[in-house]
């Protein structure tokens, strides 16, 4: 089963929500303050949550304390940057500041360099990102779901909102991500760009069916009137790709040309490749190329198929091993030399043996014998071994 969390993204959705909900999905505070400690920023910082209410909803209400700062401390961007490049288990949190800086940037058609240089960003925003991302691996949540975000209709400047705090940089960074949104008005509360630069990076845009098994509520003071819920449970985890099956038909190729192809595409990755003959149309002689590949070589060997073959099109569908044999390979003593023979296994016991013909066929013209000596002597040579079992072999 997979862990999964699904964000109701309604309105607002803000960093400090996203935090306060993970707090009340039992997240301890000390973790977070032990998150944030390992960047070494050396601002005293205290993670306070308390109980939050509006009307039958309960929650939590997540809260910074400074205790050497009568404001919110800011920290400048440049030295954001430095700190947080030095910890190189924390990649997702650079990239999640790397896109909210560089989208500030465009946004105020400032070069990067000089935005870094000019700008700075409140330590609690910091504190949140850098909370939310190593709470989500603290509560065991392997994906994280979103629906659509609700974005401003309208984002007029405002010359008193600072850079990360933006409803153009909301938008812009949405935009560039191609994100799900939902258009509300600027007044009703919407996405910050911190949380949308949080959820870009970590969020996948869809719905899932899983078995609901917590709610974590975030929620701000009394006066702000705002609150976000994730909600958390298990679903079936994805069946792992299986291989990609890859066919074509071909009746006008020298079959010397298609024989070195098939080597060639066995030599570039290929899991398998056989070829079958078959009666094409007007009665014409053809074969059926297939080639077994793993997902990750999908286009490339089939991109080889279209250059080296004359087909002008491909086939191809997953396969997958429903049923498969332990396989293992093992070298044995013969009065010619070592071969290796495979050895498949059923209910823990031996069933087949097979030598590596190649080797046979090297040491037999080593002895100026018949290759069919030496794989008779390699079969002799592991008939006992066949005999025992799996549990025996490895003891």
């Amino acid at each position: 089963m997979e862990k999964i969390a699904y964000i109701t993204s309604g309105t607002p959705v803000n960093s400090t929500l996203l935090l306060a909900a993970l707090l009340d999905l039992e997240l301890q505070q000390a973790e977070i303050q032990t998150a944030i400690d390992q960047y070494h920023f050396s601002i005293p910082l205290q993670v306070q949550k308390k109980p939050g209410h509006d009307g039958n909803l309960r929650g939590k209400i997540l809260q910074f304390r400074f205790p050497r700062h009568a404001e919110p401390p800011q920290i400048p961007l440049a030295a954001v940057i430095e700190k947080v490049s030095q910890q190189a288990d924390q990649s997702s949190v650079l990239e999640i500041l790397t896109t909210l800086v560089e989208t500030g940037a465009q946004v105020h058609h400032t070069p990067t360099a000089q935005f870094i240089q000019q700008n700075s960003l409140p330590f609690q925003t910091l504190a949140e990102v850098i909370g939310f991302t190593h709470g989500l691996r603290s509560l065991g949540i392997e994906k994280l779901f979103c629906g659509a975000l609700p974005l401003p209709v309208s984002a007029s400047a405002n010359p008193a909102a600072a850079w990360y705090e933006s409803a153009a940089l909301s938008q812009e960074i949405l935009r560039q991500n191609q994100c799900l949104v939902t258009p509300v008005d600027q007044d009703t509360g919407w996405v910050t760009p911190s949380a949308a630069a949080l959820l870009v990076h970590l969020a996948v845009f869809e719905r899932p069916a899983f078995r609901l098994q917590s709610i974590g509520t975030g929620m701000e003071d009394q006066a702000a009137k705002g609150a976000l819920q994730i909600l958390v449970g298990e679903r079936q985890a994805p069946a792992k790709p299986g291989n990609i099956l890859i066919e074509t038909n071909i009746d006008d190729m020298s079959p010397q040309i298609l024989a070195d192809v098939t080597v060639r595409l066995m030599e570039a990755g290929a899991l398998d490749v056989y070829r079958i003959p078959i009666q094409m149309k007007k009665n014409r002689a053809g074969t059926r190329l297939a080639v077994v590949a793993r997902p990750q070589d999908e286009e490339r060997l089939a991109e080889m198929i279209l250059r080296e073959t004359s087909t002008i099109g491909l086939q191809t569908r997953p396969i997958e091993h429903k049923y498969r044999a332990k396989i293992e390979v093992k070298e044995f003593k013969t009065p010619y030399g070592i071969v290796p023979v495979k050895l498949k296994y059923s209910q823990g016991k031996v069933i087949q043996a097979s030598p590596e013909y190649e080797t046979c066929s090297a040491l037999a013209r080593q002895h100026q014998i018949p290759t069919l000596q030496v794989y008779q002597a390699a079969l002799a040579a592991c008939n006992p071994w066949a005999e025992e079992t799996e549990t025996s072999h490895q003891a």
